[in-house]
């Protein structure tokens, strides 16, 4: 059974930079980078484990500011999306700056993006309206880079990006307006390497070996 993030041997590993658990807020339960909240709803029972960031689809956004510790260019991102509409051209984890790497939605896919520059991968599996499901975007120093649904591969590529940042914003496409996401977002991560298809899969999973797990 999948398993929280925090309960996992990912949580202290010193690659994870941030981390939002969305229990009530979207402070960074890792690190410093907590997030300022525009019409964000918390609630029991709304997120996949616990609580989770409920987005209205018209002005709800969480603002991240830029820092050393997130402005990498080799990182994994990993959560939890359950889409309350049908994600088209949206933004999940945007940037303010046209070269920052960010992770928006087109015709339902979901896509790495170097934003209004290059989609850089989009994922082969539209997000759910009816579920919970697990995401998992790698990039490494070369441009490879992997989308995992619910634990396993599910589409890669190559493309080769230089990226330069700012402020990141989670629930609305930037710069564009009114492209915000009509959903719940979970348990999201920022390491700055790529984990392992392994690491992937036990966190869909819940499945550590003898890590013991304390839901």
């Amino acid at each position: 059974m999948a398993v929280e993030l925090y309960y996992t041997p990912l949580y202290n590993d010193a690659s994870l930079k941030a981390y939002y658990r969305f229990e009530g807020n979207s402070n960074d339960a890792k690190g410093t980078n907590n997030g300022t909240d525009a019409n964000m709803t918390y609630g029991a029972g709304t997120g996949k484990f616990g609580q989770g960031a409920i987005f209205n689809g018209t002005s709800s956004t969480i603002t991240i500011p830029s820092a050393t510790a997130i402005n990498v260019s080799v990182f994994t991102y990993t959560f939890w999306l359950y889409a309350d509409a049908t994600p088209n051209n949206c933004g999940i984890f945007c940037s303010t700056s046209a070269d920052s790497p960010s992770i928006k939605t087109s015709s339902n896919l979901l896509s790495l993006t170097k934003l209004n520059t290059a989609d850089i991968k989009y994922a082969a599996t539209t997000v759910s309206t009816s579920a919970w499901t697990h995401w998992a975007i790698t990039y490494d120093a070369s441009g490879n880079a992997k989308w995992y649904y619910n634990g396993e591969l599910n589409s890669s590529g190559t493309s080769l990006q230089t990226f330069t940042f700012s402020d990141r914003v989670m629930g609305k496409y930037l710069p564009e307006e009114g492209e915000f996401y009509d959903g719940k977002i979970d348990d999201f991560a920022l390491f700055s390497r790529v984990l392992s298809a392994d690491e992937i899969r036990n966190l869909y999973l819940g499945t550590w070996g003898n890590f013991l797990a304390f839901m």
